[in-house]
């Protein structure tokens, strides 16, 4: 009977998983995204407008990406 259960279960694991990981900021008061996030997550709404907006009116500083060494950025990993 147990067996029945936990079958399920496993094939549900990887939906749950693969959620975006969003909770409300008790001092915010309001929905954030948390841990591992990846650019489609910010262009869901709720942070789809305020993401769109800043991406596109960013402007790349060309004089400072001549300086940057691409080998040296291979396991770069940043953390917010």
């Amino acid at each position: 009977m147990r067996l029945i259960v936990v079958i399920p279960l496993l094939f549900l694991f990887p939906f749950l998983n693969a959620q975006n990981n969003v909770i409300v900021d008790p001092y915010l008061d309001r929905e954030i995204l948390y841990g591992t996030c990846n650019i489609e997550d910010f262009q869901q709404e709720p942070f789809a407008d305020w993401y769109n907006e800043e991406y596109q009116a960013y402007e790349i500083d060309k004089n400072t990406l001549q300086h940057v060494d691409p080998p040296e950025l291979k396991d770069l990993e940043i953390t917010v």
